[in-house]
């Protein structure tokens, strides 16, 4: 199982690492150029949303799922011993015709 999200791998990285600072913007002024009337209460505090707060636990879900199902390779394996496994082959070409409308849908890579 990958867990490569944007093109980084950070399986082997530890919490904490990089730099702390936040980017540096003039006084008064907020992300759109306008002034703002409230100071910053916790600089340098991390605000997670609710959306990356779900996303790192259903990270953290998956990487506790077994990455290869063993009792369903058991199950296919005796079948295809004993001759009784019989593929749907609709639903194969049907799942497959699935996965290249999905893939079609995506923007496609920048060289």
């Amino acid at each position: 199982m990958s867990n490569d999200i944007g093109g980084i791998d950070r399986r082997d990285m530890p919490v904490g690492t990089g730099s702390t600072t936040a980017p540096r913007r003039d006084a008064g002024q907020s992300q759109g150029g306008q002034a703002t009337t409230s100071a910053n209460p916790a600089a340098g505090a991390v605000q997670i949303t609710d959306t990356a707060d779900k996303l790192s636990k259903l990270e953290q879900t998956l990487h506790n799922l077994p990455e290869i199902d063993s009792e369903r390779v058991a199950r296919i394996s005796t079948a295809l011993a004993q001759g009784t496994y019989k593929p749907d082959a609709q639903k194969i070409a049907d799942g497959l015709l699935k996965s290249e409308q999905v893939l079609a849908q995506l923007p496609a890579a920048k060289a």
